[in-house]
C-alpha cells in the first residue's frame, strides 16, 4: 500500500516509496546497467539504472535502508562512474580492494 504520507522502514529516506520500490524490483531482477560494492561493505551497495532520459543512482546500505537519485542519462553515468573511480582509490590506499 502507498500513501502520500511516510512510513518508517526500507523506503523511508526516499522522495517516493512508490518510485523507490519499483526501482528496488528492477534490482531485484537483474536490471541494473552497473553496480558497485556489496550491502555490507563500506560504502553500501551502489547500482544504476538508466532509463530512456533519466538516470538512477541506487544505493542500499548495510542495514537494507535503500536510496535513490534522479538525474540526466549522461550525469547519472558520469556521477556513477566518479563513485566507483574515488572508491577504488580509497580501497587501494586501505589495502581492501577487490577486483571482482
Amino acid at each position: 500500500m502507498y500513501s502520500t504520507k511516510k512510513h518508517p522502514g526500507k523506503f523511508e529516506a526516499c522522495e517516493s516509496q512508490k518510485v523507490a520500490q519499483v526501482l528496488y524490483d528492477v534490482v531485484g531482477n537483474g536490471f541494473t546497467d552497473d553496480e558497485y560494492g556489496e550491502c555490507d561493505g563500506p560504502y553500501g551497495w551502489n547500482g544504476l539504472v538508466l532509463g530512456k532520459r533519466y538516470g538512477f543512482l541506487l544505493t542500499e546500505d548495510n542495514r537494507g535502508f535503500f536510496t535513490y537519485e534522479i538525474d540526466t542519462k549522461d550525469k547519472a553515468k558520469g556521477r556513477f562512474a566518479r563513485f566507483v573511480e574515488v572508491a577504488e582509490a580509497v580501497e587501494c590506499e586501505m589495502g581492501t580492494f577487490r577486483e571482482d
